[in-house]
């Protein structure tokens, strides 16, 4: 079941674990979901300054993930826009691993086709 959530206050229910990630428009952490005691990630994005395109794009990413449910897709458990703070914050599934950029700049070869799909 997915949650929609008027402000970041349901973060709560979370510790975070360590960062994984910062970028120019925030920050991705591990996240323990205390509920469920799985492993979650926590994505905030900072939209003040954002350009209206980006903003509507994002958003239009959040509405998407929203009806997506296929095992190759990564998976949206909460999220909230917090106008206030000027953020948007996603719970996502927590994919171990690494990222694509680690897989490709690690790669001793090229990488197969079937690895890259």
């Amino acid at each position: 079941m997915l949650f929609q959530h008027d402000d970041s206050c349901f973060l709560d229910h979370y510790d975070v674990l360590k960062e994984l990630g910062k970028g120019a428009f925030g920050k991705v952490n591990l996240v323990l979901d205390n509920t469920f005691d799985q492993e979650r990630v926590c994505k905030v994005v900072n939209t003040k300054g954002m350009s209206r395109p980006v903003l509507d794009a994002m958003k239009r990413e959040i509405q998407l993930l929203r009806i997506m449910d296929h095992p190759s897709i990564v998976r949206l458990f909460e999220f909230a826009e917090d106008p206030a703070k000027e953020e948007l914050t996603l719970i996502l599934e927590y994919i171990p691993g690494g990222d694509c950029a680690e897989l490709i700049n690690n790669a001793s070869a090229p990488l197969s086709e079937k690895l890259v799909a």
